[in-house]
């Protein structure tokens, strides 16, 4: 992440990253690309080679949110869809995937 931003962990191997500055899709992606590059790089752990994957969900503050949970929610919601996509991969929320989750 960038000097600007926050990390935090909600809980088990779930992470919330608040972007600082972003304004559109595009800028939200790079940085989502580039956390999967980073985990994607093997590591050293007790002589084994790891590596880690992420399944990423991406909610814009632009988009009219009332309140920090509603942002959280569409971002978790979009995590799932990316998950049951294969995972390691990003999704950008939108408002169809709230009705697919409530359909579920």
């Amino acid at each position: 992440t960038r000097a600007t931003d926050t990390a935090a962990r909600l809980g088990g191997d779930e992470f919330a990253i608040l972007l600082d500055d972003i304004n559109d899709e595009s800028a939200a992606t790079i940085i989502a690309d580039r956390i999967q590059k980073e985990l994607s790089l093997p590591i050293n752990l007790g002589g084994h080679e790891i590596t880690a994957t992420a399944s990423i969900g991406i909610a814009l503050s632009t988009d009219g949110y009332s309140t920090a949970d509603e942002l959280l929610r569409d971002a978790d919601t979009a995590m799932y869809q990316a998950k049951t996509m294969g995972g390691s991969q990003y999704k950008i929320f939108d408002s169809n995937m709230n009705v697919d989750a409530i359909r579920r």
